[in-house]
């Protein structure tokens, strides 16, 4: 989001220009083993799953409101048997690459996300 306000005064002619420039920072968290979540903050998130074998096994991963969040998956077994949650109004995008049951065993609860989707380079795919 980029606003510029201009404002002029009296007889001299003072033009002064505010800008304001914010830019919702991509967050990136790293999940190693315990329940994992983008947190607050605002804009796009992702959750990190392939730093090793078994990363988010088990565990549950949280979308947070309103913001798009990507679930990366990436590594053999990386998040057999998590959980996902998709919060409200979020874009859900979950990525299970082409380990070995990367995906396998996974639940997914939308909550009222705006979008979800899945995709896989395993040929079955291993998507939920």
């Amino acid at each position: 989001v980029y606003i510029c306000l201009m404002v002029s005064s009296g007889l001299f002619v003072t033009l002064a220009v505010l800008c304001i420039w914010h830019v919702k920072a991509q967050t990136s968290i790293v999940c190693n083993g315990v329940d994992c979540s983008c947190g607050i903050g605002s804009g796009p998130c992702t959750l990190d799953c392939k730093t090793n074998s078994q990363a988010c096994k088990g565990v549950t991963l949280t979308c947070r409101d309103g913001d798009p969040c990507t679930i990366d998956c990436d590594t053999s077994q990386a998040c057999r048997q998590a959980s996902i949650i998709c919060s409200q109004d979020s874009d859900c995008n979950l990525f299970c690459g082409s380990g070995n049951f990367v995906c396998d065993v996974m639940s997914v609860t939308l909550n009222s996300a705006r979008s979800w989707q899945c995709s896989s380079t395993s040929a079955p795919s291993t998507c939920p």
